[in-house]
């Protein structure tokens, strides 16, 4: 039931299952259905959009990086009881930001999407759309994110989302 709408909404968002792309994260201990052409950043190309060492333990991108999906499994323990006391934390931190919060279920995993509008650092006249869905993966803490410039967001973000709760561990 739960994949007959993801790809029913694929296909209203004009990318077909065919397209898509399944694909093994954090060293097959999750996955994760990407759209098509995505492909998984170089360590020198994660130093650059990541410059801290806060950086993702991997990540993908097209459109020269102005599209990406960023996967970080942190050394921080969780229970999927404890996410909505991490999403109030993260929601403080990103206050100015004014995110949007939802819990959900992906793929039988409590969730919660946090939204919101960043500025963007290298384009000042194209914002940064954010998804970031947090998640407890084997008792740690697990942020998957989906940024895309606000130039990009109609082809994008609508899609970006969708992958977000093909993820599956």
């Amino acid at each position: 039931m739960f994949t007959a709408l993801i790809s029913t909404a694929l296909l209203l968002t004009g990318c077909s299952e065919e397209s898509k792309v399944k694909g093994n994260i954090l060293n097959g201990k999750a996955s994760i259905t990407l759209p098509d052409n995505f492909v998984r950043m170089t360590d020198s190309q994660l130093q650059k959009k990541y410059p801290s060492s806060n950086r993702p333990n991997e990540a993908y991108q097209v459109e020269n990086g102005k599209v990406s999906f960023a996967f970080t499994l942190t050394d921080n323990s969780i229970s999927e009881d404890q996410l909505s006391q991490a999403a109030d934390a993260m929601t403080a931190q990103l206050e100015d930001f004014s995110p949007e919060v939802k819990e959900m279920q992906v793929n039988k995993h409590k969730a919660i999407l946090i939204e919101m509008t960043t500025p963007n650092e290298d384009d000042a006249e194209h914002e940064i759309k954010n998804a970031m869905l947090i998640s407890s993966l084997d008792g740690k803490l697990l942020i998957s994110t989906f940024n895309t410039t606000s130039d990009l967001e109609e082809k994008y973000l609508s899609i970006g989302k969708k992958a977000l709760e093909t993820l599956s561990y």
